[in-house]
C-alpha cells in the first residue's frame, strides 16, 4: 500500500514537471517536432471492406491517404511505425500471394532512403518489430518476405521478390543456440532540425522492438523452430546503455503485447482509467526510465495513455484497434540540448473512408493488381446462407461458427471428435456484407472460408484415451473454474459445473476412460499450441488434409439446393 502511495505521487509529479516545462519560461531552444504514425496488427487487410465506429474504415488505399494527410499536417519529421502482425492471418488478396502485396503497400509508404541495401538507413521514414504471426510460416519465410527471393511455389505480386525497403527489428527474439538476436534489436533515425544558428542538425531516436514471449504457445512449433523469446522488459532495458553511449536519450518502445482501455476522442488524457492488460502493465512497470514511448498491439484494442512504470516515471502507451481500420498519431517534442523527449501526447485516428480524405492511388493499384491475380480463385462460389454464421458465443463454450468448423474437420479425419481452438477462427461470415459483383445474396465465396480459416494449417489424425479427453477439456479452465481457453467440440456432449467437467458422453453413453478414441485437429493444437500440451500423447498420427479444404468440402456437401444445411442447434457443452 505504501510502495503503491508513493508510485502514484511519483507519477503525479511526473506529470507535473511535463506540465511545467510546457509552460513555464525557458531558455532560447529550437523545439523539434517529432510526429509517429503508428499501425498494428494490419494482418494483410490491404482491400476494403471494414468498419469502425460502424462507418466504412481502411483498407490500404484509404488508410494509406490518412497517413500522408497526417504527414503533411506535422510540424516537422514523421515516422511510420509498425508494432507487429503486419502480416498473416490474412485476407486471400495478400495471403494467396504470401503477403507480398502488404510488404508492397508499407515499401509505397516508405520514402526515398529506405532501400533494400540500406535498410536500417537512419532517415528512412518507417520501422516494423515482430508479432506472433510473422511466425506462422517459420523463419526461413519470415526473412524471405523481408529480405527477398523468390517464394517456392504460388503466384507473386512481383518477379523478382526483393522484400522490404524498412527495417524489422526485435530485441527478444534470438537464436535458440548462440543467445543472439536473429534481428536488428533496434533502429536508429536521425530527426533534423535547423538550430538557432541556422546549420542544420540532428537529433537521434531509437525505436526498439520486441515480441511477445508467449509466442512459441501461439504458433505452429515449426515456425519457431531454433529460436527464443526471452522478458520483453528485460530485453529492451538490456540495450539502453549501448543507446546512451551512441548518445541517444530519446527511446521508442515497438511492442507486440498490449492491453484495452475504453476509447474515447482527442488527446492523451491523463486522468482517464487506465488500460487493463496484466501482460502489459507488467512489461511497462519494469521498462528503464529512459523508454519514453511504448507502441503497443496485439489485442487489437484501443490505447492512449500515460503509464507510470515502477518510478512513477510516465510513459506514452497507444494502440490501435486492427485491420487498418485506425492508426495512432504521437506527437512527440525533442530537446536539441539533452536529445530527449520532453512533451507527448497522442491521439486514436480511425481510418474513415467516408471522411472526405483522398485513398491514395498508388495504393488503390496495388490492390487492384492483387485482388485481379487471386479473383478465379477467391471469387468461386460454394454456397448461399440466409442466417449470420458468429463466432460469438450461443452457448458457453460454443459458436455456431465453432461447430461448423469442428464438424468440418471431424468429417475430414473421419474420427470421433474433433476440437477448434476459438483463436482458429478469424472471421464471421454475415448474410449482409460487401460482395464482388455477381455473387448473390448470402453468397459464401472461396475467399469468405479463407477468412475463416487463413492459416493453411494441415490436420493431424491421432488417438487419445478418454481420459486424455476429460483432461483437455479440463484444460480450459484454471483452478478456480475460470475458462482460460475455448475448444470447439464435435462429436460429443460434457456437462460443466463452476469450470468442472463432470461427464463426456458420445452418443449419449459416458466416456470409457480406458479406451481410445480417434481425434482430428489442426496441426496447431497438435504440436500443443495454446497451451494444450496434451495433444503431443496422441498416438497413431496421421496427416489429412488441410483445415482449408474441409472447410470448403464441408459447405460443398452439406448444401441442398446451393443452400447451406447449418448444424443442429444441439448443446454440445451444458453448463449446471
Amino acid at each position: 500500500m505504501k510502495h503503491e502511495f508513493l508510485r502514484r505521487a511519483l507519477f503525479a509529479a511526473s506529470l507535473a514537471l511535463l506540465s511545467a516545462c510546457a509552460a513555464a519560461p525557458q531558455k532560447p531552444v529550437v523545439a523539434v517536432p517529432l510526429r509517429l504514425l503508428a499501425i498494428n496488427d494490419f494482418h494483410g487487410q490491404i482491400s476494403a471492406g471494414r468498419t469502425q465506429d460502424s462507418r466504412p474504415a481502411g483498407g490500404a488505399a484509404v488508410l494509406a491517404g490518412w497517413l500522408h494527410d497526417a504527414e503533411r499536417s506535422a510540424p516537422g519529421t514523421s515516422l511510420i511505425v509498425s508494432s507487429g502482425d503486419l502480416v498473416s492471418a490474412s485476407p486471400l488478396a495478400s495471403s494467396l500471394l504470401r503477403d507480398e502485396p502488404t510488404i508492397q503497400f508499407m515499401n509505397l509508404l516508405a520514402n526515398s532512403d529506405c532501400t533494400v541495401k540500406d535498410r536500417l538507413a537512419p532517415r528512412c521514414n518507417i520501422v516494423a518489430t515482430t508479432g506472433n504471426h510473422e511466425f506462422d510460416r517459420g523463419l526461413s519465410e519470415l526473412k524471405r518476405l523481408h529480405q527477398g527471393g523468390e517464394a517456392k511455389s504460388g503466384p507473386s505480386i512481383a518477379t523478382p521478390w526483393l522484400g522490404a525497403r524498412f527495417p524489422l527489428v526485435s530485441a527478444n527474439v534470438v537464436d535458440a543456440a548462440s543467445g543472439q538476436p536473429i534481428l536488428p534489436p533496434y533502429a536508429i533515425k536521425q530527426i533534423p532540425y535547423k538550430a538557432a544558428d541556422g546549420n542544420e542538425r540532428s537529433i537521434p531516436v531509437a525505436f526498439i522492438g520486441a515480441t511477445l514471449r508467449e509466442t512459441p504457445a501461439m504458433v505452429v512449433q515449426s515456425g519457431v523452430a531454433g529460436v527464443r523469446f526471452l522478458d520483453e522488459a528485460d530485453s529492451i532495458n538490456r540495450y539502453v546503455p549501448e543507446l546512451h553511449a551512441k548518445g541517444i536519450r530519446a527511446i521508442v518502445v515497438l511492442l507486440h503485447q498490449g492491453g484495452r482501455q475504453s476509447a474515447y476522442p482527442g488527446p492523451t488524457d491523463p486522468y482517464r482509467a487506465l488500460p487493463v492488460g496484466e501482460e502489459l502493465r507488467a512489461i511497462v512497470d519494469r521498462l528503464d526510465d529512459e523508454i519514453d514511448v511504448v507502441c503497443a498491439a496485439h489485442t487489437h484494442a484501443f490505447m492512449n495513455a500515460l503509464i507510470p512504470n515502477a518510478h512513477g516515471k510516465p510513459i506514452l502507451v497507444t494502440e490501435a484497434w486492427s485491420y487498418s481500420t485506425a492508426f495512432a498519431q504521437l506527437d512527440l517534442t525533442l530537446d536539441p540540448a539533452s536529445g530527449d523527449v520532453v512533451r507527448k501526447t497522442a491521439r486514436i485516428q480511425p481510418a474513415w473512408a467516408d471522411a472526405g480524405i483522398k485513398a491514395d492511388a498508388a495504393a488503390a493499384e496495388l490492390v487492384a493488381r492483387a485482388e485481379a491475380i487471386v479473383a478465379p480463385i477467391a471469387n468461386r462460389l460454394l454456397t448461399t446462407t440466409d442466417r449470420d454464421l458468429l463466432r460469438s458465443e450461443i452457448r458457453d463454450g460454443e459458436s455456431l461458427m465453432g461447430d461448423l468448423v469442428a464438424d468440418a474437420q471431424r468429417e475430414a479425419g473421419h474420427s470421433d471428435f474433433s476440437f477448434i481452438n476459438s483463436g482458429g477462427l478469424r472471421n464471421d461470415l454475415r448474410v449482409v456484407r460487401p460482395r464482388p459483383a455477381g455473387l448473390p445474396s448470402g453468397a459464401i465465396s472461396y475467399a469468405d472460408a479463407h477468412s475463416v480459416q487463413p492459416f493453411a494449417n494441415s490436420l493431424v489424425r491421432m488417438s487419445l484415451s478418454g481420459d486424455d479427453i476429460y483432461a483437455l477439456l479440463q484444460g480450459q479452465f484454471n483452478a478456480d473454474g475460470k475458462r482460460l481457453h475455448t475448444l470447439y467440440v464435435s462429436g460429443l456432449v460434457y456437462q460443466l459445473r463452476d469450470g468442472k467437467v463432470l461427464e463426456v458422453r458420445k452418443d449419449g453413453k459416458a466416456l470409457n476412460r480406458a479406451a481410445r478414441y480417434t481425434v482430428t485437429v489442426a496441426n496447431f493444437l497438435a504440436e500443443g499450441g495454446d497451451q494444450f500440451e496434451l495433444f503431443k500423447k496422441g498416438q497413431d498420427r496421421s496427416t489429412v488434409g488441410g483445415d482449408l479444404d474441409a472447410l470448403t468440402d464441408y459447405l460443398d456437401l452439406h448444401s441442398e439446393g446451393g443452400k447451406l444445411v447449418l448444424p443442429a442447434d444441439e448443446a454440445r457443452v451444458i453448463s449446471e
